[in-house]
């Protein structure tokens, strides 16, 4: 039996499978009778729980009571568990490339912060090439062959905010077709550990503690829909000054951990769609 996905998300677990339907199947099940290899996600609260997602359920619960979490989201076989902090202490850097901007550069010390908040431990961001840490950055600066295929740009405009987020031995890859996949990419994995921004402020964000936290992933994602954001027409608090700037840092920050991609100034995402009042 082999679980194909598990998601731990503030003590909910879901997971989709795929069993064997007897001795000599080849192709697997997901019911009483053979589906011919066909998968199908089943709540592990199912009264039809298997011996796996049992044991699963077990370990996941176990896990939450003593502090410690792995994630995982299986797209390939070779999944590898990496721990990324463990009793106060960071495993790994966050690696930026040495030609990194300013931009990426933001983006690592917001994660390097968002870590150490679920963890405890400090997260340092240094440049590298990227053998080993968890590795933040675009495929031309971290060149992958292995990942050229699912982060190409396809027609232009679709594969612009593709991402990769891949567990190896010694680094967890987070890198992006360009800086926004990127950043789709991290604020992926935040959310992979449990956590949330609701709404636009403080108040609405979620940040679990995982003294203990690995990760085993292998996923890679693209937005369906090119142009993502919610707006709403500049309706900000203001103070005697004019719009409160912190207003409107919660709100760019809301929109970045939720990977929309067309807000605010200089915010584009894969094509700009700008239709007034339309």
């Amino acid at each position: 039996m082999k679980l194909h996905e598990l998601k731990n998300v503030n003590g909910a677990v879901h997971g989709k499978q795929r069993v064997g339907c007897g001795e000599g199947c080849s192709h697997g099940q997901t019911s009483g009778r053979c589906g011919k290899g066909q998968t199908e996600p089943r709540s592990v609260k199912s009264k039809f729980l298997s011996a796996s997602a049992a044991r699963w359920l077990l370990v996941s619960s176990l896990a939450l009571l003593c502090g410690f979490v792995v994630v995982g989201r299986c797209e390939a076989a070779d999944e590898i568990s990496l721990s990324l902090a463990d009793d106060g202490v960071a495993r790994l850097p966050i690696i930026v490339s040495p030609n990194a901007s300013a931009n990426t550069k933001n983006l690592a010390n917001e994660l390097a912060a968002y870590l150490q908040k679920i963890s405890g431990a400090a997260f340092v961001v240094q440049t590298g090439p990227g053998t080993n840490g968890i590795v933040l950055g675009t495929l031309q600066e971290f060149p992958n062959p292995a990942l050229a295929k699912v982060l190409e740009v396809r027609n232009v405009y679709d594969g612009r905010e593709a991402y990769v987020i891949r567990s190896e031995p010694k680094r967890l890859l987070l890198l992006g077709a360009t800086e926004q996949g990127a950043s789709h990419a991290a604020f992926r994995l935040l959310e992979l550990v449990g956590c949330r921004r609701f709404f636009p402020a403080k108040e609405w964000e979620v940040i679990p503690s995982i003294p203990a936290l690995k990760i085993a992933v292998h996923e890679a994602d693209r937005p369906a829909m090119l142009s993502r954001s919610i707006w709403y027409g500049g309706a900000y608090f203001h103070d005697v000054n004019g719009v409160d700037r912190q207003s409107y840092s919660d709100y760019l920050a809301w929109c970045r951990h939720n990977r929309m991609n067309s807000y605010g100034e200089g915010n584009v995402g894969s094509i700009q769609i700008a239709n007034g009042h339309a």
